[in-house]
């Protein structure tokens, strides 16, 4: 039994390692890009960048979905003026760089809500997805699951509430 668990812990060890030096390569390669071609760099994020302008502006009710395009290419834009100073900024000592633009993007977001305060009425999410087209079907999934959460967290407290009475 004894050596069972060595064995175990010495191959999760090993596998932890492994993920660290993949993690490590693709770190590397993302400030090889940060420093030769920012813009290949923006390419290679931009599902990234889709699910976060997504997350914070469009399901949040703050854009209609139509905007969506519109709203990444703006990102894009703003990222593509902001390199130098990503570029400057960006210390792989202290973060993966997935993490730190992730970051940048998340701030994009929030200062476009700022600059454009006309959106501060919500729109409804629910009409946008009756139009939207087939080739949504991956966003429509993705707004389905986060609505599906949110009542299973209620039905959840109305569940554990109830037990406890």
């Amino acid at each position: 039994m004894e050596y069972f668990i060595i064995i175990f812990l010495f191959f999760f060890v090993i596998l932890r390692i492994s993920q660290g030096f993949i993690d490590m390569k693709k770190n590397q390669n993302d400030i090889e890009l940060l420093r030769a071609d920012p813009g290949k760099l923006i390419l290679k994020y931009q599902e990234t960048i889709s699910l976060i302008v997504y997350k914070i502006l469009i399901s949040a009710g703050f854009y209609p979905y139509k905007n969506k395009k519109d709203l990444i290419q703006e990102v894009n834009v703003r990222l593509l003026e902001k390199m130098d100073k990503i570029q400057k900024e960006y210390d792989q000592n202290k973060a993966q760089f997935i993490t730190f633009i992730s970051l940048k993007i998340v701030n994009i977001c929030y200062q476009m809500l700022r600059e454009d305060k006309k959106h501060l009425d919500t729109v409804s999410i629910i009409d946008d997805y009756f139009h939207a087209t087939s080739h949504h079907e991956t966003d429509k999934e993705i707004y389905f699951i986060d609505e599906y959460k949110k009542y299973e967290a209620v039905l959840k407290l109305f569940y554990r509430k109830s037990l406890s009475t």
